[in-house]
């Protein structure tokens, strides 16, 4: 199996073909749209959690005891849990999902352990649980964030969020695809593929569809794939053939053609 590389040295990259080459570049395709659709998953993962942290009110359950500062609410958790940096941002993908809005339990599904949480929360100092005071610089820029992205929020750009939690769309590999062009233009090549008489390869490049693969991306591509004895004898072996090359040369030029 070829060894992974990357052109631009990212490991987050991983193409085995030669940068540059016609196979390479459609490896760079397929790895952008993969890594969109993992983004697609991870978002809505993170707004089911949410979804489920808002129905059961984690924050109430997971609030230290007194006189420690209870969460009081879901953006408060996230404030003081999410890794440096991040609170606003998961913040801003919340309100725009309007996942909230559909968790939102009703008064009569409250938990039962509700009543009781907030009935210690009321016995202890109230200036002690003042979420304002606690509001450091960086978590008041962010409210101001918030509530400046709220207002000019338009219905449509709202309902641009949404798709983010639909259902994933079947993978289409790259080769899929292109069967699939295979047979809407040149189905007596998808016949013969179907019957043996030729690799789908030998079809796409029939097609039209890639190009002859060069000599030298075959030796480069065998090159990245070799071990370092197979390289080692490689090497020796096209040390040979120059020294043999050489040795042509100079005959004929010092012999003539004949030599």
């Amino acid at each position: 199996m070829a060894k992974k590389n990357s052109a631009a040295g990212d490991p987050l990259l991983p193409v085995v073909g030669v940068p540059g080459t016609y196979e390479w570049c459609e490896e760079v395709v397929e790895c952008m749209h993969a890594a969109w659709r993992a983004r697609e998953t991870s978002e809505r993962g993170f707004l089911a959690a949410v979804a489920a942290a808002a129905e059961h009110r984690i924050w109430e359950t997971l609030s230290p005891p007194p006189p420690h500062e209870p969460y009081t609410s879901l953006d408060n958790l996230i404030r003081r849990t999410a890794d440096e940096g991040q609170a606003e941002n998961m913040q801003l993908v919340i309100r725009f999902s309007g996942i909230l809005d559909e968790a939102a339990p009703h008064e009569d599904d409250a938990p039962p352990w509700a009543a009781a949480t907030a009935a210690r929360a009321a016995t202890v100092d109230a200036a002690a649980y003042d979420d304002s005071g606690a509001l450091d610089p960086e978590v008041a820029l962010g409210e101001a964030l918030l509530a400046q992205f709220a207002a000019r929020m338009e219905p449509d750009a709202a309902a641009a969020v949404a798709p983010a939690v639909a259902p994933a769309q079947p993978r289409v590999s790259a080769a899929q695809r292109k069967r699939e062009r295979l047979e809407r233009n040149h189905p007596e090549l998808a016949d013969a593929v179907d019957a043996g008489e030729m690799t789908l390869k030998q079809a796409y490049v029939e097609a039209g569809i890639e190009k002859p693969p060069r000599t030298i991306d075959k030796l480069q591509k065998l090159w990245q794939s070799a071990s370092d004895e197979e390289r080692e004898r490689f090497l020796a072996w096209l040390d040979e053939q120059l020294a043999k090359q050489r040795k042509r040369e100079y005959q004929e030029e010092v012999y003539g053609e004949d030599a």
